[in-house]
């Protein structure tokens, strides 16, 4: 008998493992465009944390030293508004491509209305967090009006949502190809 829920433990435990990498790596994929924009940023940062430690504390260079300002996040090339709305286009195609296709073959291998819902909600999630954090970053070193392209958190949240809408096999197949097209 212990065996028999040994074995069943083991293969939920296995379950629960390809589906926690499922998602990960659908999100992952999903929001790689911003993810590069966001390593850079961290990189940016770590390099002005440093810069800013290893001030010279030599009374001679100094008083020069505080009169450079460091510097700023918004001024660097990868940075530019131009850029940053590339990468939320770039984040939404990805989106369209990697996440409606990962959902509609989860509907035909599951089964399961309800794990598949579940499943879909943790990448929706996922996905989302990774755009309001790129989002924020953007919004913070950048004024509106030069983001007029910059979708809201809550546009790309109904997106996603569309995006994830249970389909048809006949709509899903139209709508990858519609994808694969373009």
């Amino acid at each position: 008998m212990s065996t028999s829920k040994d074995a069943k433990a083991a293969v939920n435990l296995e379950l629960k493992r390809v589906c926690e990498d499922l998602i990960l790596e659908t999100a992952r994929a999903a929001a790689d465009p911003i993810a590069s924009f966001m390593i850079k940023v961290t990189a940016f940062r770590l390099r002005a944390d440093r810069a800013g430690k290893a001030a010279p504390t030599d009374p001679v260079t100094a008083p020069s030293r505080a009169l450079q300002l460091p510097p700023k996040l918004a001024d660097q090339p990868f940075a530019a508004p131009h850029l940053c709305v590339e990468a939320a286009t770039a984040f939404r195609d990805s989106v369209r491509t990697c996440l409606g296709p990962t959902v509609a073959k989860m509907a035909d291998y599951l089964g399961d209305k309800r794990t598949e819902a579940v499943l879909v909600l943790h990448m929706k999630s996922n996905v989302l967090d990774a755009y309001t954090s790129f989002h924020g970053v953007v919004t913070q070193i950048h004024d509106p009006e030069l983001l007029d392209a910059l979708p809201s958190v809550a546009s790309t949240s109904a997106f996603i949502d569309s995006v994830c809408e249970p389909r048809s096999a006949a709509t899903s197949s139209t709508v990858a190809a519609a994808a694969h097209s373009s």
